[in-house]
């Protein structure tokens, strides 16, 4: 089983698939299946702040999700490449991370 057979497996019992395990050459294809989990849903990612303060979020990017007056007009647009935005729901507010930065992720 190859390693992104074995991150969806993991993934799909709801269990937590921690990103650090993953070789960095892989890095881009993990990060597009957690996009597309974060499109379907609500997922919590814990993540190390620039302070280097770890932060646990809950977030989507599923729009029926955020409330309407929260969705951006030009619809949700990634800020670049090494960084993530995403709605927190528990805030009701848009926030950001590294993708370097994530040490774990849960649907």
């Amino acid at each position: 089983m190859g390693i992104i057979e074995d991150y969806k497996k993991r993934i799909d019992y709801d269990m937590w698939a921690d990103i650090q395990r993953f070789p960095k050459t892989t890095m881009r294809i993990v990060m597009s299946d957690i996009l597309d989990e974060l499109r379907r849903g609500v997922c919590r990612v814990v993540f190390t702040k620039k302070d280097g303060t770890e932060r646990t979020m809950n977030c989507t990017l599923k729009q029926d999700t955020i409330p309407e007056d929260k969705v951006p007009t030009g619809g949700i647009k990634q800020l670049s490449e090494e960084v993530l935005r995403v709605f927190d729901v528990d805030i009701n507010e848009w926030r950001s991370f590294r993708k370097d930065s994530v040490i774990s992720f849960k649907i």
